[in-house]
C-alpha cells in the first residue's frame, strides 16, 4: 500500500519539521494531495470526495486537512470488508 513515506514530499503536501532530527513529517495533508495519493483524483474530484465523506478531513483554522492516520484506517476498514 502507498504511504506518504513512499511519495515525494512535494506530491504529498507534507513538509519537514524544522529542527527535528531525523526529519519528521506532518500528520496531515491537503485534500487534493490525499485524493491524488490514495485515489488518483484531480483537485476538484478530491474536494467532491471529501464533501461526500469518502475522504476524512478536519478544519485547522481556515484550512481543510486530511489526517493521515484517519485515511489509513478508512482504507484498512474498506480492505477488510
Amino acid at each position: 500500500m502507498l504511504t506518504p513515506k513512499t511519495v515525494p514530499i512535494i506530491l504529498s503536501g507534507m513538509k519537514p519539521v524544522p529542527g527535528a532530527t531525523p526529519p519528521t513529517m506532518t500528520k496531515t495533508m491537503s485534500i487534493p494531495a490525499a485524493g491524488k495519493l490514495y485515489f488518483g483524483l484531480s483537485k476538484n474530484g478530491s474536494y467532491a470526495a471529501a464533501d461526500r465523506g469518502e475522504i476524512p478531513w478536519i478544519r485547522v483554522g481556515r484550512l481543510k486537512r486530511v489526517p493521515i492516520a484517519a485515511m489509513e484506517r478508512r482504507l484498512e476498514q474498506t480492505n477488510s470488508k
